[in-house]
């Protein structure tokens, strides 16, 4: 069986090391305490030594199949306009929303495979991924229980509202489909034979969808965005409570604002001011040896 280590591929003469090589009982100590900290399943140890830790093996993205067949169909669409040497201003119109739709499904497909796992990216404050979206919901939980009574899993899933919509998706793409087919079909020497309010209909059909699918992940971006910045504020403003005479003694007379001294005082949060007493001067470097 790979082991770990076999993974490192180490390729010298360990004898080299010399003594130093071994680890004095102290250590060996500290690092059989320090080994019940690492839990890992048989099936989690042979991935990787086998180095197939891939994001792939363990998520799907559940709306992927389902974006990729609606950009299939806007895709026909849009090959099928491009036939039309000379299309009216309907049918111009008509071209410009499938594009706009296939760049916004693009964006909510990248989206979504941020959130399932499926994407390797590490995510950023602003963009969430899998495990920063899920990491800082766990966290806005238990925040959101103690100031909101919150007591469930929403602020974990609003970041992730866009893995939810697969049967909306579906809906649509059964639309769209249709609707794509029968300009496709509509299409015969250089024309097409649809009125121009069949044409507009078709036309405002994609951009509603494309008006749900912006939303949807823009909307994600927003929640975790001010996650994060609401995670943030949280930081900052604990470093204000239960504040010791030190810190008190600062705001009250040096670095506190008005707003800071009126909310600490209303809030009885604070220890009572206190003048720091003089601390004597520490012993010149001969009278502490002369100590001896």
């Amino acid at each position: 069986m790979t082991t770990l280590f076999d993974r490192l591929q180490f390729n010298f003469d360990t004898t080299k090391f010399g003594t130093s090589l071994d680890l004095p009982e102290e250590s060996l100590n500290t690092l059989e305490s320090m080994a019940t900290d690492i839990e890992l399943s048989d099936w989690q140890l042979n991935d990787m030594a086998n180095n197939d830790v891939i994001s792939t093996n363990y998520y799907v993205n559940p709306v992927a199949n389902v974006c990729n067949s609606i950009t299939a169909n806007l895709s026909n669409l849009v090959a099928s306009i491009y036939t039309i040497s000379s299309p009216n201003s309907e049918t111009t119109n008509l071209l410009n929303s499938a594009m706009n739709c296939i760049i916004q499904l693009d964006r909510f497909k990248s989206h979504t495979d941020n959130i399932s796992g499926v994407s390797e990216t590490t995510g950023s404050q602003t963009i969430p991924s899998y495990l920063t979206a899920i990491n800082t919901g766990q966290v806005l939980i238990t925040l959101l229980n103690k100031t909101d009574g919150i007591a469930n899993s929403l602020p974990a899933y609003g970041s992730l509202t866009s893995l939810f919509v697969a049967d909306d998706l579906m809906s649509n793409n059964t639309t769209i489909g249709a609707n794509c087919q029968t300009f496709i079909s509509s299409v015969s020497g250089n024309t097409t034979s649809l009125s121009t309010t069949t044409i507009t209909n078709i036309k405002n059909r994609i951009e509603v969808f494309n008006t749900f699918v912006y939303g949807r992940w823009s909307h994600d971006w927003t929640f975790y965005e001010n996650s994060v910045k609401l995670m943030d504020d949280y930081t900052k403003i604990s470093n204000l409570s239960n504040i010791g005479s030190t810190q008190t003694y600062l705001l009250e007379n040096y670095i506190g604002t008005e707003k800071i001294k009126t909310d600490l005082s209303n809030n009885n949060i604070v220890i009572a001011v206190t003048e720091p007493e003089e601390v004597p001067a520490p012993p010149s470097y001969y009278e502490y040896f002369n100590q001896f």
